[in-house]
């Protein structure tokens, strides 16, 4: 059996939650608008290897993204007086999102431990205004199972406006190349600025902001940073 709950994309869905979410079974959005939401499968399936597809007038607009966890080593420091975390102990967090389509748009489930997908749609500036139904299937690979869950979505008559705000966060390419093992200003290096640059375009950022000289900053003792002065 496979159960499904449809939840805003702010929840974090860890393994043991056990779905205790609010469900939404419909959201408005403006033309131009970035939008996305969760789904999260929970099944008895062994082996848990889950096909998803979507079923909708907006599919062309829609990414889908299979979330994984990452080791959350050290949550806050023990004296940390705040109240308002998911939790203060070490452990797995929903995190990485994986492109669907790397994996094929098949992702497996452990039996009774919730796996996620999640979904993105970029609205079109010229859609036209009303209501929308975006289905997504979940289909169990060996067959037999199969469940849907139903998004009814409103496109209001408005247009999200160009804004005039600067958006910029630090761009370290020297960050860049030491993730991705290639040489400082090769060829690889210029390609993986490139996608990073339109990474960061994408998700609302209009400038970057580029330091001159490599700063020493978060270096450890005896060691150096990749040179990538201007």
């Amino acid at each position: 059996m496979i159960k499904l709950k449809q939840v805003s994309s702010l929840e974090k869905i860890r393994l043991n939650d056990k779905l205790r979410y609010k469900e939404i079974k419909n959201a408005r959005v403006l033309k131009g608008e970035k939008f996305s939401y969760q789904i999260s499968a929970l099944s008895d399936l062994d082996p848990g290897q889950l096909r998803v597809s979507v079923d909708s007038e907006l599919k062309d607009y829609i990414e889908l993204y299979f979330v994984k966890n990452t080791v959350m080593d050290f949550p806050t420091y023990e004296k940390c007086k705040d109240n308002d975390y998911i939790t203060k102990t070490p452990g797995l967090m929903p995190d990485l999102l994986v492109p669907a389509n790397d994996c094929n748009n098949v992702f497996v489930s452990t039996p009774n431990l919730p796996a996620t997908v999640w979904i993105r749609l970029c609205v079109p500036q010229n859609i036209h205004q009303g209501k929308y139904n975006i289905n997504v299937q979940f289909e169990s690979v060996y067959g037999g199972e199969t469940a849907v869950k139903n998004l009814e979505l409103e496109v209001l008559d408005i247009r999200i406006p160009d804004h005039d705000i600067i958006t910029t966060q630090w761009f370290h390419v020297d960050s860049i190349a030491s993730a991705h093992g290639v040489k400082i200003y090769s060829k690889k290096h210029w390609e993986l600025i490139e996608k990073y640059i339109e990474m960061a375009s994408d998700i609302g950022l209009n400038m970057i902001l580029t330091p001159v000289i490599t700063p020493p900053l978060d270096t450890a003792v005896n060691h150096q940073r990749a040179n990538v002065q201007l």
